[in-house]
């Protein structure tokens, strides 16, 4: 399975979210963590990625593969 999240940082939104990544805890790999983690940064996006099942079923077409 291929997946391309595509997420857009909400314009006023750029400060926070580049300061909760230079502060973001390397838990957020893991579930649950995870999830808090997505649900902080989805009050900072103008598009969030759909985590759900069939979000991931959603894919974007592949338009070109790095060998």
């Amino acid at each position: 399975m291929r997946v391309a999240p595509h997420t857009r940082v909400r314009a006023d939104r750029i400060p926070a979210y580049e300061s909760a990544h230079r502060e973001a805890p390397a838990e957020p790999e893991k579930p649950p963590a995870n999830v808090a983690w997505r649900a902080r940064m989805a009050g900072l996006l103008d598009v969030v990625h759909d985590y759900s099942e069939a979000g991931w079923e959603a894919g974007l077409p592949v338009v070109w593969e790095l060998p």
